[in-house]
């Protein structure tokens, strides 16, 4: 749908489903103007680019993660997987620290881990927070059309009240 602006500033044309607007002045685009916001996906990169996730767990969760794995990153659909760059996981203390739980892996739902795990004392010990840059295992496969998530060993952690966990996926889709 095209709009006429005010005189002497051209034409501001919108494409539908295009995922952006650009002006026409005078016969030539004058560049893009912005970006509808939510109009580009992951789904619509080039696979090859570099994408982010950030994940921001609910204490609940974190919890139940144990028997619910969080999902980090969703399967990429037939025939693609997710190569693991880095994860950030960044948890700041608040009202009551975390316990009980076990060792975290962040990994491929059924399979190996995709970067090294973490103690749980990340979460567990008094009053601390802290941001660790985890990269990744040597060797690993990463099956076909599979997410990635998080998950802790051994049971589930109790405690954690106000407390906010944040984790960044930095990651290609190959």
């Amino acid at each position: 749908m095209a709009t006429l602006t005010a005189p002497g500033q051209g034409l501001r044309n919108t494409i539908p489903g295009a995922g952006f607007t650009f002006g026409v002045d005078g016969g030539a685009v004058t560049g893009v103007s912005e970006i509808i916001p939510n109009s580009i996906t992951s789904a619509s990169l080039q696979t090859s680019l570099a994408q982010t996730a950030i994940v921001t767990p609910t204490v609940a969760q974190v919890q139940g993660m144990n028997a619910t794995p969080i999902i980090l990153v969703p399967a990429p659909g037939t025939g693609l997987s997710i190569a693991v760059d880095y994860i950030v996981f960044k948890y700041v203390y608040a009202a009551t620290v975390y316990a009980s739980g076990g060792t975290i892996t962040m990994g491929y739902t059924g399979g190996a881990a995709a970067v090294n795990t973490l103690a749980a004392s990340i979460l567990t010990t008094a009053a601390s927070s802290t941001t660790v840059c985890v990269t990744g295992s040597s060797n690993v496969t990463a099956s076909i059309n599979t997410a990635l998530q998080i998950t802790n060993a051994t049971g589930a952690f109790t405690g954690g009240t106000g407390s906010t966990l944040t984790i960044l996926v930095s990651y290609t889709v190959i």
